[in-house]
């Protein structure tokens, strides 16, 4: 699956940081120099056509704040950190050490970017950014945040890290700590004093964001309480951590439990998840690719095209997923199509409507369904001929009417 994913994701032979250091031509391949992300090409899979911020700072959204002017707004806290960088520079060189960092951290702005994210702050050997803002809908701005950090654990750990040790540098990893504040919870104003200020959160999730990041085991994502209470995250997501208590190994549930606040954490499967996207093409399910399409009631046709897994749709929306067959499998005649919707949370799970079969669309190549359950649901399609299994593949469909 990984290999495969990386072929299809991104650019092996451009948009390459420009280097002056004479250890790239010295020590690192020119196809390594150091790689980044086609993030122009990342965007077109995942349906956006610009950056929502190409400048580190202040949030576009309230960089006018006057001095002493404060404003109320929600906000996704995202700190990414390079585990165990601060070493380096016991072991490396300083050009070697630059160049390893100057590349994960350019690859995390690549990506932070491609998903609407605004970088906030270079911190050493970490980034805080932001996601969310006036023309987000929160649901989509959690989205964004999680895809974000998902596909930066994949292509840290799968491309950069893999060019790195075929270069005799250290393999790298991140851990990531992710937290929503919502609009009463999140204060936007100025610190510091004139010419010396920046115009940034005071707000519990940002800081337990941090906090989170630095709860996080190397290769991970953690997430705080208020990310899974607002999509509703299925439990295939959501691992909880453990600790070793006077010899015994026990459940690590929370980022903080005391007097005043008792609030939870969860270790997200970013290798799960990223299972449900469409966009990523995996070998044992290669043989069939899924489309979504979706319309409103004022509309006739299914115009409309909802890449899996990104931003949450309105309910009540009429669903058109449509299945591709390779000419492999198209050559055999299959002779029966099941498509299957998996709702997951809480509303599906009241309604008693959580796995069903789309009965009227049966053996068609096409089936139709309404967006009614708020979160992370999928549809799942086999492909079958005489009763065997030939073909099978989901695609994951956020749920979220704010």
């Amino acid at each position: 699956m990984i290999r495969e994913v990386l072929e299809e994701l991104y650019n092996k032979k451009g948009n390459f940081i420009e280097k002056e250091s004479r250890l790239i031509a010295e020590k690192a391949a020119p196809e390594v120099k150091p790689l980044r992300p086609n993030s122009g090409n990342l965007m077109e899979l995942i349906g956006e056509e610009d950056v929502f911020s190409d400048k580190i700072g202040p949030h576009p959204d309230f960089q006018d704040l006057d001095g002493n002017e404060k404003i109320k707004h929600y906000i996704v806290s995202a700190f990414c950190d390079i585990k165990g960088s601060t070493l380096l520079t016991k072991k490396l060189s300083l050009e070697e050490v630059w160049l390893i960092k100057n590349a994960v951290l350019s690859s995390m702005i690549d990506i932070i970017q491609a998903f609407q994210g605004h970088v906030h702050r270079l911190q050493g050997d970490a980034i805080l950014a932001f996601f969310g803002g006036k023309k987000f809908k929160k649901s989509d701005a959690i989205i964004n945040a999680i895809n974000a950090s998902a596909f930066l654990q994949f292509y840290i750990n799968n491309i950069l890290s893999e060019k790195f040790i075929s270069n005799d540098l250290p393999k790298m990893k991140i851990r990531i700590g992710l937290d929503f504040g919502n609009d009463n919870e999140v204060q936007w104003a100025h610190y510091g004093i004139q010419n010396i200020d920046e115009i940034t959160t005071t707000s519990f999730s940002t800081d337990i964001a941090a906090r989170l990041e630095s709860r996080a085991s190397s290769k991970k994502i953690m997430i705080g309480e208020s990310i899974n209470k607002y999509l509703d995250l299925p439990e295939e997501f959501l691992n909880v951590k453990t600790k070793i208590v006077d010899g015994e190994e026990v459940d690590d549930r929370y980022i903080m439990n005391n007097d005043y606040i008792t609030y939870k954490m969860w270790e997200f499967d970013w290798e799960s998840y990223l299972d449900y996207f469409s966009l990523i093409e995996k070998p044992q399910k290669s043989d069939i690719s899924l489309k979504c399409f979706y319309k409103k009631k004022s509309e006739n046709d299914f115009t409309n095209e909802y890449k899996s897994n990104c931003g949450a749709l309105s309910k009540n929306l009429k669903l058109k997923h449509e299945v591709e067959l390779s000419p492999e499998l198209e050559s055999i005649n299959c002779d029966e199509i099941i498509w299957t919707v998996n709702n997951r949370g809480d509303e599906a799970e009241d309604e008693n409507k959580t796995n069903f079969k789309v009965n009227s669309c049966k053996r068609k190549k096409y089936a139709i369904t309404t967006t009614e359950f708020t979160g992370h649901h999928y549809m799942n399609c086999k492909i079958k001929k005489e009763g065997r299994l030939k073909a099978e593949n989901d695609f994951g469909v956020f749920v979220h009417s704010d």
